[in-house]
């Protein structure tokens, strides 16, 4: 982290001088003369937290400048392994997305909802209400952008067939119903399904949806599992934990480890009738999940934490929101959005990528010195 901040101010030092200088060789070879004065106006411009940034990464506060500064090239910076997953859910019903203008900067998408559907004696996933045409068009676009596209399955109350859909499995039929997942899969250019299991009717049905996912990773191991869990998991109050425990248990493959590939934790929902959200509560159930978790081998770029940036009864205002980005970024965790038309137009394209960084976006301070 040291040389990466060291690196980063030394970029933006040379967006400084750069700004400042007075005068330029017309011989590619020789230095551009900074005049001293004109960085010394900037520096004493900029707000106490690039000072303090400064002398954080030992340069002793302001660095003394040559009256021959070298212009290098800002680097770009890394952000996070190749395991990070920013995704968006997006809605299969109300106004069809423009497939041309995809959430940009998501590596990801999860299709919200289908269900499950005995059709033509096989199982498959139905309901999805876009035409087939449609369905093509924008898996084609987000293949196409190098973004992976799963199905969500299931879903929270009050959504008929779709959250009861688990209630169609019997301990005889999982292995068919695998199947169909997979084919359906397949034969749509799908990446996955995200077993959006919310329905939580009884500890044996936990157990059939774990034995499912089991099964369908089993069938396709190329194919993408993941599973969403409400944010609570402190005290009696919040049975999160045990619940994803009965499914989770029973995805363990020949090593001891889940064949789960991801889970997303809806932090903008502490489920059982909970909706005061607060940043130190999110930050302390996403680290307890983080050690819940490791021992089925979910390492935190596989942990995603969950934002809704428009429902009123989970909201952070903006300043706790970047915070929380922040905090995703310094622990490793992916980040996911409900949903696709939240994430445009409910808080701006960016809003994830511009505090997912060293720092969240205090000012234009920060934009000074690049470290986003």
């Amino acid at each position: 982290m040291k040389e990466l901040i060291c690196s980063t101010v030394s970029s933006a030092w040379s967006r400084i001088s750069s700004c400042c200088c007075c005068e330029s060789s017309s011989t590619p070879s020789e230095e551009k003369k900074v005049d001293p004065a004109k960085v010394a106006a900037v520096l004493s411009a900029s707000s106490p937290e690039v000072q303090e940034l400064l002398g954080r990464v030992k340069l002793g506060g302001i660095p003394s400048v040559s009256t021959t500064t070298s212009i290098e090239a800002a680097q770009p910076i890394a952000v996070g392994s190749p395991a990070i997953e920013h995704s968006v859910w997006v809605k299969n019903w109300g106004p069809y997305p423009d497939p041309k203008n995809l959430p940009p900067g998501v590596n990801t998408i999860n299709i919200f909802e289908g269900k499950l559907n005995y059709v033509g004696g096989k199982w498959t996933i139905d309901g999805l209400v876009w035409t087939p045409a449609q369905r093509t068009a924008y898996i084609n676009a987000c293949n196409a952008g190098g973004i992976s596209v799963k199905v969500s399955l299931g879903g929270a109350g009050g959504q008929g067939i779709y959250n009861n859909t688990w209630d169609q499995l019997t301990d005889s039929n999982l292995q068919a119903v695998a199947q169909g997942l997979v084919d359906f899969c397949e034969q749509n250019g799908i990446n996955g399904v995200d077993f959006d299991y919310e329905e939580q009717k009884s500890s044996q049905q936990r157990k059939q949806v774990g034995q499912l996912i089991k099964f369908f990773k089993e069938t396709n191991p190329s194919l993408q599992a993941s599973v969403c869990t409400c944010a609570g998991n402190e005290g009696p109050t919040y049975i999160w934990p045990t619940y994803l425990k009965e499914i989770l248990d029973q995805t363990l493959g020949s090593d001891g480890k889940t064949l789960v590939d991801r889970v997303y934790v809806m932090s903008y929902d502490y489920g059982m009738g909970s909706s005061a959200a607060t940043l130190a509560a999110d930050e302390r159930f996403m680290l307890n999940w983080i050690s819940f978790l490791q021992p089925y081998g979910i390492d935190p770029a596989h942990i995603s934490l969950g934002f809704d940036t428009t429902e009123p009864a989970y909201f952070l205002s903006p300043t706790d929101r970047a915070q929380l980005v922040h905090f995703a970024y310094e622990n490793g965790l992916s980040t996911c959005v409900w949903d696709q038309m939240d994430y445009n137009e409910g808080a701006g394209t960016s809003w994830v990528f511009a505090n997912y960084c060293p720092a969240p976006k205090l000012g234009w301070w920060w934009n000074l010195l690049g470290l986003c």
